[in-house]
């Protein structure tokens, strides 16, 4: 499996677009077969080129860490017409297993028939998966299906919004609770985000609601390319979302 954190490629990219007046919030799922712009660099970290390849490819030109992220950044925003990122959080999958060791196993419920990774993994049945279980449910991936990190990027959006349901009534509770967190996740996380913001965030969770219209699906086309799997947005869908979401209208 592919893990950011070292230096390898990007696996699941969202755009989380939080208005902090309502903290009303929506999420982009970017497939990481999409196309974009990438930042090439070479091994002393020097530009060698800008191309046309799958996004994912962006991180592996940093460091693994902080310039993998503004690389990763740079391309999302190269994607969306020059909107901006003006935040990164990028989590190696030992974050989601280490949280969901913190909270005693996530219980999430499924909402597609997945018996094809496990036969207790059927349509509207809810478990508790521990961290083995998790680990199965998010990485699993057939060879054989062109949109199978599609497929794969979408149950980890699944378990992200699990996730953070589960956490949010134990965080509205006490507010501290997210630092107990973070302290115990922040070796698999790398972020531009400082305490004083975290803390923000954690304070005005209770006003922010997670469900399955959070997560928007960027609509497109996967074809086999040269190499690898290869997904063309819609790029009028994309036009159109980025007009609605980032742009105001002139006076």
């Amino acid at each position: 499996r592919d893990l950011r954190m070292s230096r390898g490629l990007g696996d699941v990219y969202k755009r989380q677009i939080l208005d902090t007046r309502t903290f009303d919030f929506s999420m982009l799922y970017i497939p990481r077969d999409t196309m974009a712009d990438v930042i090439a660099m070479d091994a002393s970290g020097q530009y060698l080129d800008t191309v046309y390849t799958n996004i994912s490819t962006a991180h592996s030109y940093g460091d693994g860490k902080d310039l993998s992220c503004r690389l990763t950044t740079d391309a999302v925003s190269r994607l969306l017409y020059g909107a901006p990122v003006s935040r990164y959080v990028a989590l190696d999958y030992d974050a989601l297993y280490t949280l969901n060791d913190l909270i005693g196993g996530l219980t999430i419920t499924f909402d597609d028939d997945y018996t094809e990774i496990h036969s207790t993994f059927t349509k509207g049945s809810t478990v508790t998966l521990n961290r083995w279980y998790m680990d199965k449910f998010i990485t699993y991936r057939s060879e054989t299906d062109l949109e199978g990190a599609y497929k794969r990027g979408m149950r980890s959006m699944a378990v992200m919004k699990a996730l953070f349901n589960q956490c949010k009534g134990k965080i509205v509770a006490d507010p501290a609770v997210a630092l107990e967190y973070y302290n115990g996740l922040k070796d698999y996380i790398t972020t531009d985000l400082d305490l004083t913001e975290i803390t923000y965030l954690a304070r005005n969770m209770g006003k922010m609601y997670f469900t399955s219209d959070t997560i928007v699906r960027l609509p497109g086309e996967t074809v086999m390319g040269e190499r690898y799997a290869e997904f063309y947005p819609d790029e009028s869908w994309l036009h159109d979302f980025v007009v609605e979401k980032f742009c105001v209208p002139a006076e």
